[in-house]
């Protein structure tokens, strides 16, 4: 049986191989034949583009691409004048501009050195609103009634500009606090988007699982809130597949807290009594991970 590198000595046979300097995309290696040594290009390799001999760079048409580097050698161009070209301002990874594949290689291919086309889920946006903070009751929750400062957010999602509606939305939390800092996964939720895209979510900082029944009892419960520092932070997933079939997930986190982080002071009551903000970082869209 010939070796590996008796194989790799005859001309035109091909071996797919790791870029083992970014750990990244495979690339196809040629064996080398001894007249492409007198060219300055070598046989196909990294997803099919040429290689230059002399640089080691890998040719895409618009651009070179260095896998010793894991990055293109020039940033990203169009032929309509534009800021930063192809970029979306809801995706990040679009304003790199020496990225390969917006920064995830796996992905796919990059046909010819530029920004790749939008994916399944680059039109579908997802927005939720940013209510003010209230002394919440009875909640339903996996371990029975919960109470707490909270709020009742409308998340909307919409693609092309147009709602999502009648999408299944199964949600996957993971909170943690300031007291016990330990993360709890809670059950998945569901909900259903109305007609215009939207439905409702609850974020509670729970304080009691004991029912409350009384105006008494929650101004006890007001009244508890204001004195001690907490703060409540959910690492929140929302799955759906859009109306087109796109499956899609947003990825975000929200916070309820009663302490300004910067100046580590109380905050001021709000109208409803309570001295919690709630503030949501921007989801962040992007496909399903494939089982």
């Amino acid at each position: 049986m010939l070796s590996r590198s008796q194989l790799e000595g005859a001309p035109g046979l091909a071996f797919e191989t790791w870029d083992t300097a970014t750990m990244a995309v495979p690339f196809v290696r040629r064996a080398s034949a001894r007249a492409e040594t007198n060219t300055s290009f070598w046989w196909p390799r990294f997803t099919g583009k040429e290689r230059d001999a002399e640089s080691g760079n890998d040719y895409f048409g618009a651009r070179y691409y260095s896998s010793s580097m894991g990055r293109f050698l020039s940033p990203d161009w169009s032929a309509k004048m534009m800021p930063v070209p192809y970029a979306r301002m809801d995706n990040p990874q679009t304003l790199n501009l020496y990225a390969y594949l917006r920064n995830n290689p796996l992905a796919g291919v990059d046909a010819d050195g530029h920004c790749p086309p939008d994916g399944p889920c680059d039109k579908v946006k997802v927005t939720i609103d940013q209510p003010k903070p209230e002394m919440k009751t009875n909640e339903k929750s996996a371990s029975g009634p919960v109470s707490g400062p909270g709020v009742q957010t409308t998340v909307t999602i919409t693609e092309n500009g147009k709602p999502v509606s009648g999408a299944t939305v199964k949600e996957s939390p993971k909170s943690t606090d300031n007291i016990t800092g330990e993360p709890v996964k809670a059950p998945a939720g569901t909900a259903t988007t109305s007609s215009q895209g939207t439905f409702k979510d609850n974020v509670i900082a729970p304080m009691t699982n004991t029912p409350v029944t009384t105006p008494e009892q929650k101004a006890q419960l007001t009244s508890a809130s204001l004195d001690a520092p907490y703060s409540h932070t959910v690492e929140n997933t929302f799955s759906f597949t859009t109306s087109s079939g796109a499956a899609c997930q947003a990825t975000f986190s929200e916070t309820l807290q009663n302490v300004n982080p910067d100046t580590m002071k109380f905050n001021d009551t709000n109208s409803n009594g309570v001295n919690f903000t709630y503030t949501h970082t921007d989801p962040v869209v992007s496909p399903q991970p494939q089982n």
